[in-house]
């Protein structure tokens, strides 16, 4: 070696080893956390302010499947456009499709359903629900508000009387729009028949 040689330079067949580094804590990347998709509400969180299409609709999904009647020629309603024009479409919604765009609020209910095999983004406002069915034991509740005037003879009487209140008494605060047709002395139409059924 010569003077203007490194001391500290390593020879050629020699390794440097650095016997702190495993006292040393390991570097850690932190990564961004994962987006968590919000769930809809619970039946038991909702106040009575919130709409009551939405409050019974969130607690009858909790029973299991619920098909929802919708008037589609309402501005806001988003369906497939060969039933665009429809006074009468039934969608069927349920948790365990697990559909991750699943979701209803204020405003109303949304889920990419499947037509033929093919998905389309349905989105429903509740001014365009008048009907929901629900298919774990029939429980059938309707809005006649918000029937379309052309199936109104349709209703069942107390559903009609509902809908024309010069027909009834006026009470000082205004009651419920909504009629549970599930049973009662008249005797209910049969549920209607799911014209869209998902296939798993």
């Amino acid at each position: 070696m010569t003077e203007n040689d490194d001391d500290n330079a390593p020879a050629d067949n020699v390794v440097r080893v650095d016997f702190g580094a495993a006292r040393r804590p390991k570097a850690t990347t932190t990564k961004a956390p994962a987006q968590v998709k919000a769930q809809p509400p619970a039946a038991t969180e909702l106040s009575p302010e919130r709409p009551e299409k939405l409050r019974m609709f969130a607690r009858l999904i909790e029973k299991g499947m619920v098909m929802v009647t919708v008037d589609t020629r309402v501005v806001e309603a988003r369906v497939p456009p060969r039933f665009g024009g429809e006074l009468q479409l039934n969608l069927n919604f349920s948790h365990r499709f697990g559909l991750e765009d699943f979701d209803y609020d204020d405003v109303g209910v949304r889920a990419s359903l499947s037509f033929g095999g093919s998905p389309f983004f349905c989105d429903l406002p509740w001014t365009a629900v008048y009907g929901m069915t629900s298919h774990v034991d029939g429980e059938r509740l309707l809005w006649p508000d918000s029937f379309p005037k052309e199936l109104v003879s349709l209703l069942p009487a107390q559903a009609r009387h509902a809908r024309e209140p010069e027909l009834a008494p006026q009470p000082e605060t205004k009651p419920s729009t909504m009629i549970d047709v599930s049973g009662g002395d008249d005797e209910p139409p049969p549920p209607p028949r799911p014209t869209l059924r998902r296939i798993k």
